[in-house]
This record gives structure tokens, C-alpha cells and sequence, in this order.
């Protein structure tokens, strides 16, 4: 003997196409037209319970509380952006109908959709901008003008290697952005200049 909720006719069941206690979904849609064809006013029984399900779960909703409803503070212009925060920015650079070329909160150049080919999450091979300091009487020193890969990783092994992931960057950044302006301050104790992007 089934329980009522268990399948009928589906994988692992024992019973056999013909003794089948239940119905394909072929065969359920069919009785439903048929039953909507030959009764026109059940429609609107439908219609009556969907629209009491909706009144109760919107008296349900307004029982959680003012805290669901309460109003939010306004978002700050410019938005500053640190840390984990970076990771999944997308700034639009380019003009209307230009293409567009999006820099990334790390200062990364992501999104490269040109030439008339819309290619979300596209980069070129070793797209990036790199600076090289020397401060004077030391050693030069050359970073991508980028902070280190934050998750989620892309690509197949982790971390996507044509962004040259074994290159050195900056430690931090914050990003500032108020369309259509952009901002990127990176700091690294061993550059020895500022540096915005």
C-alpha cells in the first residue's frame, strides 16, 4: 500500500505503467482543459481562492513586524567600497552606443563588450595597467595597478589566468563611485608614491 504522498509511476516505483495509481503529467494537463472547456465558471472559483492564499499571505507578512516595512537610510553618494565589498563591482566606462569597458572595484578591467559584441565576463589576455616607481638611491618596483584576486575565483582552475594571477599588486584599494564618475585609491606600504585610478 502508497502513502499519499509517495509516487505512483515515477523511478523506483514497483507498479507498472498499466496498474498505475496516479497520472502523467501529460494526462493531468488534459484533464484540466477538459474540465475548464466543460465547466467556465470554475475559473473563477480559482480566481477566488488564489486571491484569498494572496490576502493571507500579505496578513502574514504585515504580522512580521514594522522592521520588514521600517524605512532604510538613504545610500551615500559618493559609495565607498572596501575589502570583500570589491568583489563583484562592475563600473561602466564608455559613452552611449560606444560599447563598454567596465572597471572592476579592484581596479581591474572587466566586461569588455565592444565592437558591437555583447561578451559579459570577457577579458583580454594580460589586459591590465601596471606602474613601475623607483624611489630615489632604491630598487624599482613595479605592481599591476590592481589589488589581489578577492572570491568568487573565476575560471575553470580557480583563479583566471590570463588576469596574470602570480603578478604582484597593491594590497588595498577603496573604490569610490557616483555615476559617471570613478574613483580607486590603492595603498601599499612598499610603493613609494599614491596612487588613483
Amino acid at each position: 500500500m502508497k502513502r499519499e504522498d509517495e509516487l505512483c509511476c515515477g523511478p523506483g516505483s514497483d507498479e507498472s505503467a498499466d496498474g498505475c495509481c496516479g497520472s502523467s503529467r501529460r494526462s493531468f494537463l488534459k484533464q484540466v482543459a477538459t474540465i475548464g472547456v466543460l465547466t467556465p465558471g470554475a475559473g473563477v472559483g480559482i480566481a477566488a481562492a488564489a486571491g484569498a492564499a494572496q490576502r493571507g499571505a500579505l496578513a502574514a507578512n504585515a504580522e512580521q513586524g514594522e522592521a520588514a516595512t521600517a524605512p532604510r537610510d538613504p545610500i551615500a553618494l559618493p559609495r565607498t567600497l572596501r575589502g570583500d565589498q570589491l568583489a563583484q563591482v562592475a563600473f561602466p566606462l564608455g559613452g552611449i552606443g560606444t560599447g563598454t569597458i567596465s572597471l572592476g572595484g579592484r581596479g581591474e578591467l572587466r566586461d569588455w563588450e565592444i565592437f558591437n559584441r555583447p561578451d559579459r565576463g570577457y577579458a583580454p589576455m594580460y589586459g591590465f595597467a601596471a606602474l613601475r616607481a623607483r624611489p630615489d638611491g632604491g630598487e624599482p618596483i613595479a605592481r599591476v595597478l590592481e589589488t589581489k584576486h578577492l572570491p568568487p575565483y573565476e575560471g575553470q582552475s580557480g583563479l583566471n589566468w590570463p588576469t596574470a594571477p602570480g603578478m604582484p599588486r597593491f594590497d588595498s584599494c577603496v573604490f569610490h563611485g557616483e555615476y559617471p564618475f570613478a574613483r580607486i585609491d590603492f595603498t601599499d606600504p612598499q610603493v613609494p608614491v599614491e596612487v588613483s585610478l
